[in-house]
């Protein structure tokens, strides 16, 4: 059965991961096979590196080995960005696919590799230490 990754898409962008290592997803586009890095990936996309850019809106498949197994589906590529990565997003996969997927994303988030998820107490935490700094910084010239 086909899922849709991204169907019940919020407000708020699904959490990243970053991969660590140089690990190669390969995109099957018109019959051409291109194969790029994997540089940071989410239940609802991801961006890759590719030796040259693919036009926005081009759609692809992609396979990717992960250590849960293949994971593949349909993606949308995005406009290019610097250094020759480019974002994409998942229009379709198998569920079994997207079970892996959701396996894989939370046992690199265990591991550290995730992004950090901003919190209701940034700005809090924010004024806090710019406070903290000003009082420090006057304590030290009233000597």
């Amino acid at each position: 059965m086909l899922h849709r990754p991204n169907a019940s898409r919020s407000t708020s962008r699904a959490p990243r991961v970053t991969i660590p290592s140089k690990e190669q997803a390969v995109l099957t586009i018109a019959n051409g096979r291109v194969a790029g890095t994997l540089l940071r990936l989410s239940a609802t996309g991801g961006l890759i590196q590719l030796p040259r850019p693919v036009p926005a809106g081009t759609l692809a498949d992609i396979r990717l080995r992960t250590v849960e197994g293949e994971v593949s589906g349909a993606i949308e590529l995005m406009r290019a960005g610097s250094k020759g990565s480019q974002g994409f997003r998942f229009l379709r996969m198998e569920m079994e696919e997207c079970r892996r997927l959701e396996l894989v994303l939370k046992q690199m988030r265990k591991h550290g590799l995730g992004e950090k998820q901003p919190s209701v107490f940034d700005p809090l935490v924010s004024l806090a230490q710019k406070t903290y700094t000003l009082a420090k910084k006057r304590v030290t010239e009233l000597g």
